[in-house]
């Protein structure tokens, strides 16, 4: 969203590609590519795919806003240490799902396979000795899909997942990311709580949360792309 793009991007020149505008700009020093790409996840993967294949980056970031799950305060910065598609899996009846491991087929047979995406742990580590200083900073799940979440329900079943925080574009991000063999990152500010207020809440607190994501992102480059 444009709020989201302007906490990095204060001004630059724009290329659009399948429905998506792309910003070359500098952070901190380095080249970086910003692609404003819609809400979801197959927006973010297609978008993460240009980025890889038509500018050749070295590491995928998503950055801007999420909701807020327990733990978590508006304003704070979550980092994504474990991402988990909280839409993908097999159905088990009266609305329970079996989660997998995005790109795993949804068969018993591939149950045994994690269904968490995670960076390593020596990564995570070097990531939280840059932000120590940050008190706003904290890490751990997602819970990634295409739903704004918006009632209880659905945020207690996120919570279940041990998640303390939920976008639409996480997930799809740090798969294209593993498919592809590049780092990830994922960095974003809390705007709401996600529920029965968030949709108010998210508008209130986008332009703040959004500018505290773009901060965090600009110090962690540097560990991502191990300069």
């Amino acid at each position: 969203m444009p709020e989201e793009v302007a906490s990095l991007l204060p001004d630059a020149p724009a290329a659009e590609h399948a429905s998506a505008d792309f910003f070359e700009t500098e952070i901190g020093g380095f080249d970086v590519v910003i692609a404003s790409a819609g809400l979801g996840k197959v927006r973010a993967a297609v978008s993460a795919s240009l980025l890889l294949e038509r500018w050749n980056c070295r590491a995928l970031v998503s950055a801007g806003t999420a909701g807020g799950l327990s733990g978590t305060q508006p304003m704070q910065v979550v980092v994504a240490t474990e991402p988990v598609q909280h839409d993908y899996g097999r159905s088990r009846g009266l609305g329970e799902l079996e989660l997998f491991r995005p790109g795993i087929p949804p068969l018993p047979e591939y149950s045994h396979i994690d269904h968490v995406l995670a960076p390593s742990a020596g990564r995570v580590n070097q990531l939280k000795a840059v932000t120590r200083e940050l008190d706003f900073v904290v890490y751990g799940r997602y819970a990634s899909g295409d739903t704004f979440v918006n009632d209880t329900a659905t945020r207690t079943r996120l919570e279940s997942l041990g998640a303390i925080a939920v976008d639409m574009e996480c997930c799809a991000i740090a798969q294209v990311a593993e498919d592809r063999g590049v780092p990830w990152l994922v960095a974003k500010g809390i705007s709401d709580d996600a529920s029965t207020t968030s949709h108010d809440d998210f508008l209130a607190g986008i332009a703040e949360a959004s500018r505290r994501s773009g901060q965090v992102v600009e110090a962690l480059l540097p560990i991502l792309l191990e300069r």
